[in-house]
């Protein structure tokens, strides 16, 4: 959400327009307006009395953010959200929408628990590709916490249905806090970049009431070099953000030196451990990472055979 706003300096009653840059028109000295789609645009605002007018313009970056998250689902939309999918294994009830409770919106996933036999329903993510860092997170919520069965966390790096059986345990989920959200936290640097699906997986027979709300895959900025090197040796270093739209990247490698770009070289002189500080930034924000660096002097010793 982007706020504008015009000051008049002149005495007067002044009637203030806009053209927003995006084709959409406004009025009134303080507008707010999301713009939807990357990109620069320009504002023109309009101020006048009747007899006097005047004009001026404003730039606006808008940017996706320097690690916002790879998947970010809140369950806020229609039901189901786009690319996610819901499946059984066994004569089941399927995972749905609940206004009761919500973590943080109106609504949250839940999983039913009253059902004559042993349920086994998958909620399925979207198709997501996760870097060494990312994390599954997510804020589950129990109801017959004591009656739990058993709840998993499954990932497919090819089909998404689960009866085509490309699907592998990430982790088991065990039983939450009885009626209190707790935040769940699961590493995916064993899928590094290899586009993947994720599921909820419930199995119980009359078991609790499993909820989760505000899921997410998260991405940080991806740095690294490819030290240890001797003195004079050239070390390159390479820096990615997974999201983020129109980064610019900036590495202080020490001793004043500085460099830009996803990729930089640079050849330490003396051996030591050195600091290097890459900065990716956009229009909205921007993050660091810090690397070491050893640079060793190397010493090849004689090798001698005796009988």
């Amino acid at each position: 959400l982007t706020t504008l706003s015009a000051t008049v300096t002149v005495p007067g009653v002044f009637n203030c327009t806009w053209d927003l840059g995006d084709g959409t028109p406004a009025a009134g000295f303080v507008v707010l307006h999301t713009y939807t789609n990357v990109g620069q645009y320009t504002a023109v605002v309009t101020a006048t009395d009747g007899i006097v007018t005047y004009v001026q313009t404003t730039t606006i970056s808008v940017d996706i953010p320097i690690g916002s998250p790879l998947l970010s689902e809140g369950f806020e939309g229609s039901w189901l959200p786009d690319g996610w999918t819901t499946d059984i294994l066994t004569p089941s009830l399927h995972w749905q929408p609940t206004t009761e409770p919500a973590h943080g919106g109106l609504y949250s996933a839940f999983h039913d628990d009253i059902f004559p036999g042993m349920q086994d329903a998958w909620l399925v993510t979207r198709r997501v590709t996760p870097t060494a860092q990312s994390q599954l997170v997510f804020w589950q919520f129990e109801r017959y916490a004591p009656y739990y069965y058993r709840h998993s966390l499954w990932v497919s790096t090819g089909s998404p249905d689960p009866k085509d059986g490309d699907f592998v345990e990430l982790a088991q989920v065990t039983a939450g806090t009885e009626s209190t959200w707790g935040k769940v936290s699961v590493s995916l640097g064993a899928f590094a970049e290899r586009p993947c699906y994720l599921a909820f997986r419930y199995q119980g027979h009359n078991a609790d009431e499993w909820y989760i709300d505000d899921v997410q895959v998260t991405a940080t900025l991806v740095a690294s070099h490819n030290g240890p090197k001797q003195p004079g040796e050239t070390v390159t270093f390479v820096a990615y953000a997974p999201t983020g739209s129109n980064v610019d990247y900036v590495w202080n490698l020490g001793g004043g030196v500085i460099r830009s770009g996803a990729t930089v070289t640079y050849a330490y002189g003396v051996a030591g451990t050195y600091t290097a500080v890459v900065t990716a930034s956009n229009s909205v924000n921007s993050v660091s990472k810090v690397l070491t660096i050893p640079i060793w002097n190397q010493c090849y010793l004689p090798l001698v055979i005796r009988q």
